[in-house]
């Protein structure tokens, strides 16, 4: 384990932490009534999400996924996502996206548990853009260091990942007297901004994956 490839996997884990959109999630939970245990637990769960898909990668579970996926047949995938479309269009339509310029929606449940799970679908809806993140495992898979040092370079990637979100933490805490009621209203006006967002975006990729779907059954052509 070369000093090089550390501050190489440590510099890609920084560049990585460098996400508007996790970052906006937390300035959101930040706005919430304390907010410092569902903050800790949001963070935690998108660290845990990056370490343990990357273990698996690194592991070799990504080839065996590979192995079973061709076995199965496409009208079974296809049948999948007609399912998934219909979950996202229906969770899409119960949505509330209010229009009064000055409410915004109260999330169902701030429960650290809940926010935990919020880091985790952040992460995997990102994990198509996280370059860094696959160039940090190239290089540690390349450098043959056998898993559990892998797993040990791992971490050291997900400590400096989380670095810039906990002290972003640190420093509302700190400050938090200043900035907490310009707070306060741009996080009322990210929450209501992203609930109208997140409805239209369910309605239209859930309509997206049903045509998609559909259009394999009927004329054999998926969608795209």
């Amino acid at each position: 384990m070369s000093t090089a490839l550390l501050l190489s996997v440590a510099g890609l884990g920084l560049l990585d932490s460098i996400n508007p959109s996790l970052f906006i999630a937390q300035f959101i939970l930040l706005a919430t009534p304390k907010p410092t245990v569902r903050v800790i637990a949001y963070i935690l769960g998108g660290v845990l999400a990056y370490f343990v898909g990357g273990v698996l990668i690194l592991s070799g579970f990504n080839l065996i996924l590979e192995q079973l996926l061709t076995r199965i047949q496409p009208t079974v995938g296809y049948a999948v996502l007609i399912g998934f479309g219909v979950v996202l269009f229906i969770f899409g339509l119960r949505v509330k996206a209010t229009s009064q310029p000055d409410a915004a929606p109260v999330p169902l449940s701030l429960a650290p548990i809940h926010t935990f799970f919020l880091g985790i679908v952040l992460i995997g809806s990102e994990v198509t853009t996280a370059l860094p993140y696959f160039a940090a495992l190239e290089r540690i898979a390349q450098a043959e260091l056998g898993l559990l040092a892998s797993v040990v370079v791992l971490g050291v990637y997900n400590v400096i990942f989380a670095l810039p979100m906990f002290g972003f933490l640190g420093a509302f805490l700190v400050l938090r007297q200043r900035v907490l009621p310009y707070l306060e209203r741009i996080g009322a006006t990210l929450m209501r901004w992203s609930a109208r967002l997140m409805k239209w975006a369910s309605l239209l990729g859930g309509t997206a994956l049903i045509a998609h779907g559909g259009l394999y059954f009927l004329t054999g052509t998926p969608l795209f």
